[in-house]
Parts: C-alpha cells; sequence; structure tokens
C-alpha cells in the first residue's frame, strides 16, 4: 500500500500545522523552535542516565572511540623542539641515544551522517505538522546529539529544487552536505534540511510530458554504499514509502561497514483515515479516486492494509537487525531518539 493523500484534506491540515506561518515558502521549522530542541536535548544529555546509556551503546555497537590523543602507539620519531615531554619515548631514547618521542595514532568519533527525505509524500501532514517536518525535527535532534559526542556531521538531502514563485517547475534532486566538525556547520545542515517545502504537485495537475522521475531511497543507499568511509554512523530519516526488496539488498551491503539506524515517519491518517465523508486520494503513481472514509468495510480494510504496510517496513529492518524508531507527527517526544 502506497501513500493516500487527499487534496483538499491536504491544503486544510497544511494551514492547521502551519498556522505560525505567512507561508507555503518560510522555513519549516522557526529558529526559536530549533533552538528549543538544542535545549532540550542539551538537558537530556546532561542527566547521567542518558548520557551513561548511550556511552554503553556506543562503546558497545562502534568499540574504539577516543578523543584527543589516541590510545595506540604507532611508531617513535626524533625529538623536535617544542615536544611534550610527556611523550617522550624513553626506552627508544635509551636505545639510540638520541631523544625520541612517541607517535599515537589519532582515533575519531565517526562521522554521522543524516538522510533526510523531502520527497513528495513527506510533505502531508493532519496532525500537528508536516511529515517532513518531523524529518526535520529528527534530523537536528540527531546532529546536536553527534555534536555533543563530537562526532562530525554530514548528509544528504532527498528533494526536489523549488522556484522562486508558486507554479515554478520542480526537479529531482540529492543536495549533498559536507562532513562539519563545528557548530556553525551543524546548524548550516539543520538549515538546508529546514528549507521551505511546498505543497506536493497532485497527479491531475501534472505535466507528465515533462514530470521528473523522484530520487529514490534505492539510488541514495547505493551512493552511500561506494562514498562514505567505512564505520560511519548513517540514519536515515524517511516515510520509506518506496523499500522494497532491491532496497532490502543495498540496505544489508551499508549495513556490513557502517552502524545503520532508521526513523519511521508517520502521519496518524496513514494508519487509521477518520470518517469525514468522500475524500480524493492519491496511492503512488495511480490516478487520483474516491474513497469513502464514512463506509465501515472500506475503513477496516483501509487499516488492515496499512498495519500489514507499516509492518512490512518494520520487518525489513528488523530482517538486517536495523534499529527502526517509529515517530508519529503529531509526537514531541525525542527522548527515544536520545536513547536510540
Amino acid at each position: 500500500m502506497k501513500q493516500f493523500w487527499n487534496q483538499r484534506w491536504w491544503l486544510d491540515s497544511l494551514i492547521d500545522s502551519h498556522n505560525k506561518q505567512k507561508s507555503l515558502f518560510t522555513p519549516l521549522l522557526s529558529q526559536k523552535e530549533i533552538l528549543d530542541l538544542h535545549d532540550r536535548v542539551e538537558q537530556d544529555w546532561s542527566s547521567l542516565q542518558y548520557q551513561q546509556d548511550i556511552e554503553h551503546r556506543v562503546d558497545g555497537e562502534m568499540h574504539s572511540v577516543y578523543r584527543g590523543y589516541g590510545m595506540d602507539y604507532d611508531e617513535s620519531r626524533p625529538y623536535f623542539a617544542g615536544d611534550e615531554l610527556r611523550f617522550m619515548n624513553w626506552r627508544a631514547t635509551a636505545r639510540t641515544g638520541e631523544p625520541h618521542m612517541k607517535v599515537f595514532r589519532e582515533e575519531r568519533m565517526p562521522a554521522v551522517f543524516i538522510v533526510v527525505d523531502r520527497r513528495q509524500s513527506m510533505r502531508f501532514g493532519t496532525r500537528k505538522r508536516l511529515k517532513v517536518t518531523q524529518a526535520v525535527r529528527a534530523a537536528a535532534v540527531t546532529a546536536f546529539l553527534a555534536r555533543l559526542r563530537n562526532a562530525p556531521v554530514a548528509g544528504v538531502l532527498l528533494e526536489y529544487t523549488q522556484g522562486n514563485s508558486p507554479g515554478t517547475r520542480q526537479k529531482p534532486v540529492l543536495s549533498w552536505i559536507a562532513e562539519t566538525s563545528n557548530e556553525t556547520g551543524m546548524f548550516n545542515f539543520i538549515n538546508a534540511a529546514n528549507m521551505p517545502c511546498p505543497p506536493p504537485v497532485f497527479l491531475h495537475s501534472r505535466n507528465h510530458a515533462e514530470e521528473d522521475t523522484e530520487k529514490s531511497l534505492y539510488d541514495v543507499i547505493r551512493l552511500l554504499t561506494s562514498l562514505l568511509a567505512q564505520g560511519s554512523q548513517v540514519v536515515l530519516i524517511s516515510d520509506f514509502h518506496d523499500l522494497d526488496d532491491s532496497c532490502r539488498t543495498s540496505l544489508l551491503e551499508l549495513s556490513v561497514n557502517h552502524h545503520l539506524k532508521a526513523i519511521h515517519i508517520i502521519d496518524p491518517a496513514e494508519k487509521e483515515i477518520p470518517a469525514c465523508g468522500s475524500l480524493l486520494v492519491q496511492s503512488g503513481e495511480q490516478l487520483i479516486t474516491r474513497f469513502n472514509s464514512s463506509d465501515e468495510k472500506t475503513n477496516a480494510e483501509y487499516q488492515q492494509a496499512a498495519a500489514s504496510y507499516i509492518e512490512s517496513i518494520q520487518a525489513i529492518f528488523r530482517s538486517l537487525d536495523v534499529h527502526c524508531d517509529t515517530l508519529l507527527t503529531e509526537s514531541d517526544r525525542i527522548e527515544s531518539l536520545i536513547k536510540g
């Protein structure tokens, strides 16, 4: 089962979930909302319970994680003026008669690579916020946690380019955000993910002759497998509407050399549509059809199909031993993301 959209319902919910925004072309989150998230993450991180839990996970799953000078001795070299005497290699000095210094192999925290899905299906929401807005919140929390662990942050955005005015043709792109180890770079990444995200284009209003194919999750996973340095932490944030068997094979390859985590963004209406009469819905690339949400039998069939579909996504990640958090659009909780 693919994503279902109702054009009128979408526009109404968009206005409700963005009642603080004056325009569809303003950032998904305000700067105050981003800073509030930052403060909440720092407060929870400072809690000994959270910190011990995270350190245990990092030590157990990522193995060697050190700060400053590495713990592994690499080689010796001659002494140079200004070298710190505490790193003097006394054995080599005694053996050669010349002062020698110990050289350590510096070990860095593995980079945290965040994939944020901003494609058409993510531009939907019926409770509090859009799926893409919740994805940005999850990406911000992930980036803040990485910064607190002194880990570099990088990422890629799956999205459409947007014009300067409504109606401008959009093209599918992958926006790569370079690795950064400082706070300014971290906020630059968050601001890039937080860029305005106009509503989806419905099939009846699309010009199929000019239609550009969306970049798929499979495309991104294949690129990450070939480009990322071994040992990176990869966080996938999406509704995973195009997760299939080909993606599973690529995810398996990715998980062999990287620590992989998924955050599944779901709107409550994707689990159960409220009874509100006749709706126009769109399922993936199928034509728009009419859906009677007040019919009990139809609603029951929808709920069953939705539950099966969501479970199939979770099952793929379980089969790969990949931790997957489920995050509803209406949820304000970030504790599970900090613990996970």
